[in-house]
């Protein structure tokens, strides 16, 4: 993928919100005319860059029709600048829009340098279609496609549009870095006195940006203005860019029309009377089918866990994820009786079988928004309808405590919570005028054990053994999802991906793995296996290295990073390996213990004689999910330190 396509895809992913908001890094000209002067500079400044955007605007104008009906309308220009020869892969692109926005203007071109000016060569077909976003909450998003003309160094590439929506709601973002640098990022907001607004900067390095208001009338036109000379590429284990990445997020608060101020969008409140609206109609009743079934699947159950279990998994098992987006039904889940007998849905759809199903044996059942870790929001912090791509259930629990249940998972038990929702705040609903700001748990490391055990013995110099493997939570749930629909004879083909030895040659075999659906214990796994050409030999002695498992060895650490760390949860990494000493070997001096322990992260690897055997133990420990600051140096110390032990071996000479 080109980098400007990286660029091109942080339009997709800030649309992959709950209100699919549009963004286009936008670019208009510079005023200069003079082709080699243009790049000359531009590569000074820019050494070893692809591309770069010369700048970026968006213009916003909110306006009250004299019906009292609202609209935003958005320009948006686009320019990049190429700095590369061999360019032509940048010329394939697309602009992102939504059934929210009405499209007034689309237009794209090249500036090619033609001696000491530039030539305009315009795009003149452009195809229309569907792209699938992620698919969680709420995306309709469709792309228009199109390839710029004659793409080469030198070149600008320049697309304009001009859109218009009439949702207040619709909440305005605006990114003043990238996947490339920027050199000038502007957004303007023009709205009537009127109207009252609220924006909030989110990502690191804010202050570069400034702000500026100005009055003309009775208009207020408020600026934000900034550069990025560096990208925003996310690294091995990073959090979404949109962490980092500096944005703003503008809400429109309300608005007085005739003497009569209408809410919009200026508290937690109005947020969640938005949301409730979604729901209000939803399961209203409960169908007979839906009730019956509950009923089936809970029969001759008096723990209400068990019996929120057994709906739970019901759920799982028979309800496939499908997303179903479009237009606002986006954003409301369908009725209980029409999922299940549909047998698909999407998170809204899942949550809305579920609370009924659990409502209808009597528990209490509701449903939740909450915003994925992709998202950085906070729903305490600034309430926007960005903060949410997410629906969920909620069962309250015989102490009134709120159990989350995300239907999308497959491979949760009702004790466990995806990854990729923990620490996340989510609006529980309670009625009309009630909710729950509630802050979903993260696990802690002792919940997250993944344990490999393996039994090695040395034939003729190929190394050979049994292992016995066992997995809980978020890793148990991964593993679950990649044996997901692989018939069992199969299982011995991915084993190297699931649990991966130090040579890719390694070849499986007898694979046996524990019930599958058996969610709530620890999963396992047992093995034999076989290492070839893995030993060193020569006339007198053998090395093995002992660290057939080499777990974290990969991830890689750039001395300069500073973007944070982020693990999928807290973990405990434990690898066992016991080495049957050959007949007529003697073992040498074993390797020295190894450890670190810092910032939450510990590792200890140490060897030990047990009879006729050699033990190598190691134990890796992430007691925190993120690292960020001087944490971030800390995590590449362990990972040197880790990978430095993995070097060492074990020698064995002959009697």
């Amino acid at each position: 993928m080109t980098t400007m396509r990286f660029m091109k895809l942080n339009k997709h992913w800030v649309l992959n919100v709950a209100s699919a908001v549009i963004l286009f890094f936008c670019f208009p000209l510079t005023a200069a005319a003079q082709p080699a002067a243009d790049l000359s500079r531009l590569l000074a400044k820019y050494p070893g860059n692809f591309v770069i955007a010369e700048s970026v605007t968006r213009d916003v104008h909110f306006e009250i029709t004299r019906s009292g009906d609202t609209e935003l309308s958005f320009s948006d220009n686009e320019a990049i600048f190429v700095l590369a020869d061999n360019a032509t892969a940048l010329s394939e692109s697309k602009e992102y829009f939504n059934s929210k926005l009405e499209i007034r203007e689309l237009e794209a071109y090249s500036l090619v340098p033609i001696n000491n000016a530039y030539k305009k060569q315009i795009v003149t077909d452009f195809t229309k279609a569907r792209e699938a976003g992620d698919g969680v909450y709420y995306d309709d998003i469709y792309t228009y496609l199109f390839n710029f003309p004659s793409v080469g160094k030198g070149s600008r590439l320049v697309t304009n549009s001009k859109t218009v929506c009439s949702d207040p709601f619709y909440p305005v973002i605006f990114y003043f870095g990238g996947n490339i640098p920027i050199e000038q990022a502007t957004i303007t907001l023009t709205f009537p006195d009127n109207v009252n607004v609220s924006h909030r900067m989110f990502g690191y390095d804010t202050t570069s940006i400034s702000f500026s208001k100005v009055k003309k009338g009775r208009y207020y036109t408020y600026t934000w203005s900034g550069s990025s000379n560096k990208s925003y590429q996310a690294d091995d284990q990073s959090p979404s860019s949109r962490y980092f990445t500096p944005h703003i997020i503008i809400n429109i608060d309300g608005y007085t029309y005739k003497g009569t101020y209408h809410k919009v969008l200026g508290s937690l409140k109005d947020l969640y009377d938005w949301d409730y609206s979604k729901i209000i109609n939803i399961n209203t009743a409960i169908s007979p089918e839906v009730k019956h079934l509950a009923d089936s699947i809970t029969a001759n159950l008096s723990c209400n866990k068990e019996k929120v279990r057994r709906i739970y998994r019901w759920v799982q098992q028979n309800i496939k994820y499908v997303a179903i987006e479009d237009g606002d039904n986006g954003l409301v889940p369908r009725q209980a009786s029409l999922v299940f007998q549909r047998r698909y849905g999407d998170c809204k759809d899942k949550s809305s079988l579920l609370t009924a199903m659990i409502r209808s044996v009597g528990l209490n059942s509701n449903f939740a928004w909450v915003g994925t870790r992709t998202l950085p929001y906070k729903y305490s912090d600034f309430p926007a309808l960005s903060n949410s791509n997410h629906m969920i259930a909620v069962w309250w629990d015989d102490s009134n405590k709120p159990v989350i249940l995300d239907g999308t998972t497959l491979f949760h038990s009702v004790d466990e919570i995806p990854s990729s929702i923990q620490g996340k705040q989510c609006i529980i609903e309670k009625g009309p005028d009630n909710f729950l700001l509630y802050e979903i748990p993260v696990s802690k490391a002792d919940e997250n054990i993944s344990t490999d055990s393996v039994w090695i013995s040395v034939y003729n110099g190929l190394l050979k053994g049994h292992g016995k493997a066992s997995f809980t939570g978020e890793p148990k749930s991964t593993i679950l999802s990649s044996l997901e629909g692989i018939d069992s004879t199969r299982y011995i083909n991915i084993l190297n991906k699931l649990i991966p030895k130090a040579s890719n040659k390694c070849k499986y075999s007898a694979v046996q793995v524990s019930d599958l659906d058996n969610l709530d214990q620890p999963l396992t796994v047992s093995y034999d296996f076989e290492l070839p050409d893995y030993i060193t030999t020569n006339s007198s002695s053998s090395y093995v290295n002992m660290n057939i498992q080499r777990f974290m060895n990969d991830t890689q650490m750039k001395a300069d990073r500073w973007i944070p760390v982020e693990l999928d949860t807290p973990f405990i990494n434990r690898f066992v390996c016991i080495l049957q000493i050959p007949e007529l070997s003697a073992v040498g001096i074993l390797p020295e213990t190894s450890a670190f322990n810092q910032s939450g992260l510990s590792f200890s690897q140490q060897y030990s004689r047990a009879g006729n055997t050699v033990v190598l133990s190691n134990e890796i420990i992430a007691l925190n999910r993120s690292f960020s600051g001087e944490e971030i140096s800390h995590f590449r110390n362990m990972l040197i330190a880790l990978n430095k032990a993995y070097n060492k071996s074990i020698v064995l000479t002959n009697n």
